[in-house]
């Protein structure tokens, strides 16, 4: 299971599951994965963290029903692009020890900074 969390580019109207459906189209044909893409709220209209709440809330939902959906929890996976990496980093980051791990993170086009220190 791969849930893809992608980007809203502020050049186009269209929404990331508009844009990003023919990817994971083709992610969930050459994997023989089940593929869920993920929307988001956006700033300024709704303030941080509410974009983190939704990627994590939407990845808890899908681990919690898994059995529903057919899916394996074990393999669980977070994917995004651009700003949707980071709400998979983010989600991979703060994935709570007391459920299955998630078997793999992918991040495309992201660009984390840390501070020196």
């Amino acid at each position: 299971m791969a849930i893809a969390s992608t980007s809203r580019s502020p050049a186009t109207t269209e929404s990331p599951i508009e844009t990003h459906d023919p990817v994971c189209r083709e992610l969930a044909a050459r994997t023989g994965l089940a593929v869920a893409s993920v929307e988001y709220r956006l700033a300024p209209e709704h303030p941080y963290p509410a974009a983190i709440d939704d990627a994590r809330a939407a990845t808890e939902w899908i681990a919690d029903h898994s059995g529903d959906l057919g899916i394996d929890a074990a393999r669980l996976v977070v994917a995004g692009d651009s700003a949707g990496g980071q709400l998979a980093a983010v989600v991979a980051r703060e994935w709570s020890s007391d459920r299955a791990p998630l078997a793999l993170q992918v991040l495309r086009e992201s660009y984390i900074i840390f501070p020196h220190l």
